[in-house]
């Protein structure tokens, strides 16, 4: 996936949702939140180079990783936490999607 495909996929994550009600126009489709009650261009979704964006997603990752004890999981975790050290933002990022991946891959089961 690109950039924009992962920046969505975290956005998702996050519970924004792209809102039907606009009309898309290329990487212009708005995305809304019923919990932050606002709404953002879809192209200025900047989880892969702002902190403030991307620090309460790994917030959220690492409260969605109670109870879940699966070896994926503590690597992913290890992975995040290591990035963090380094504080890397894109390879966080990065470790952050393949951990949303995964986990929307196995919450279910």
């Amino acid at each position: 996936m690109d950039k924009q495909a992962n920046n969505e996929l975290i956005a998702r994550f996050m519970g924004w949702n792209p809102d039907e009600r606009y009309e898309k126009s290329g990487n212009f489709e708005v995305w809304t939140s019923k919990e932050a009650k606002n709404a953002i261009l879809g192209s200025y979704l900047n989880y892969n180079s702002e902190w403030n964006w991307l620090m309460p997603v790994v917030d959220k990752v690492f409260k969605s990783l109670v109870g879940i004890v699966a070896d994926e999981s503590f690597r992913l975790e290890a992975k995040i936490k290591q990035s963090l050290l380094k504080v890397d933002i894109k390879e966080t990022w990065n470790w952050v999607v393949e951990y949303i991946n995964w986990y929307n891959e196995n919450k279910n089961k």
